[in-house]
């Protein structure tokens, strides 16, 4: 029986293709808000499919169930699910054809979306935004070099999985353009001045909750230019630039906490508190059952506000993809042509 119990500002992650019981102890905790799912976690369409519903079953509301499907080399479900293309091929079908390369968009958010919500996912990280660029951690997965094609394009995705009935979460704010390090290992710098990164980078998050988009995610990019901390702590980022200059009222989502990036700003409570402090509603901690069991263990961090918890309450997948077989069909089929022309 579902036990009534507010989400909590943690995501993390769990091992295996099944619910052990220190994984169900784990998530009953107050601080949790939902589960972060990888490769690790599937086995077959029919086995995620009965993992999640024990994982949406454990407490009411029902944790939040996430992955990283983007498309291209980040598809952490693959087996019984459409392989989908780089974003970066998007963008090249946008320049030889910007309807075809706008439909595209809009067909691989139908398909990521209605696969996903079949099995009971309730949102995926993406889409990416941030700028083509040499960086290793992004390369492909960016649509374009240009902020507005980037614009263009993830809306239409992000539309596709509306339809579906799932949330997009736009990243990684305010973006890796500047930088080539990868943050699972290393602190990025990005040198540029603010001016620069809001004309280039930040251009891409106008007006997002007007399209339809409800959550971004942060990046751990340090831009030492304009503040000393790394965008995922540093309050200028968050609340100055995205909240209030950029008006943006939805979820407010860090990047994984665990990540090389991060390892010279303290114990995981530590990053917990200072992304929390800095404006995240929701924190990603994957990967180290003992550093989530670090936090959990601590006093309980400061509880999410009612804005927060309004915030979360919208990333709950619904059932619209019920009524568009015929949409997802079409789109997969396009896909699925694509493939074969790649």
């Amino acid at each position: 029986m579902n036990t009534p119990l507010a989400l909590g500002q943690l995501m993390i992650s769990i091992e295996g293709i099944a619910l052990d019981h220190q994984s169900r102890h784990r998530l009953a905790h107050p601080d949790i808000g939902g589960v972060i799912l990888f490769s690790r976690n599937y086995e077959n369409r029919q086995q995620l499919i009965e993992l999640i519903q024990e994982i949406h079953d454990l407490r009411h509301p029902s944790l939040l169930v996430a992955v990283d499907q983007e498309g291209g080399v980040v598809q952490r479900f693959k087996n019984e699910f459409t392989v989908l293309p780089n974003m970066a091929t998007v963008g090249e079908a946008f320049d030889h054809n910007v309807d075809s390369g706008l439909q595209l968009a809009l067909d691989i958010g139908r398909v990521l979306g209605y696969e996903l919500r079949a099995v009971g996912v309730d949102f995926s990280f993406t889409p990416v935004v941030d700028l083509e660029s040499p960086n290793i951690a992004i390369g492909r997965r960016s649509f374009h070099r240009s902020p507005e094609v980037v614009s263009a394009l993830s809306r239409a995705l992000a539309r596709g999985l509306s339809e579906m009935g799932m949330q997009a979460v736009v990243k990684h704010f305010p973006g890796h353009s500047g930088v080539v390090d990868d943050p699972h290992f290393d602190l990025p710098s990005d040198g540029r001045q603010l001016e620069e990164v809001r004309l280039r980078d930040m251009a891409v998050y106008q007006d997002m909750e007007s399209q339809g988009i409800n959550a971004v995610m942060t990046c751990h990019v340090v831009f030492p230019n304009i503040d000393k901390l790394p965008a995922t702590f540093s309050s200028l980022f968050i609340h100055k630039e995205l909240r209030h200059r950029l008006r943006f009222n939805g979820l407010i989502v860090s990047d994984d906490i665990m990540m090389g990036a991060l390892s010279q700003f303290g114990d995981p409570v530590e990053r917990v508190i200072a992304a929390r402090r800095a404006g995240c509603d929701l924190v990603l901690l994957c990967n180290s059952d003992h550093a989530a069991d670090e936090v959990l263990s601590r006093s309980r961090l400061p509880q999410l506000s009612e804005e927060s918890l309004e915030r979360l309450s919208k990333m709950q997948g619904g059932q619209e993809f019920l009524q568009h077989d015929d949409r997802f069909n079409a789109a997969r089929q396009k896909i699925l042509e694509l493939n074969l022309e790649h």
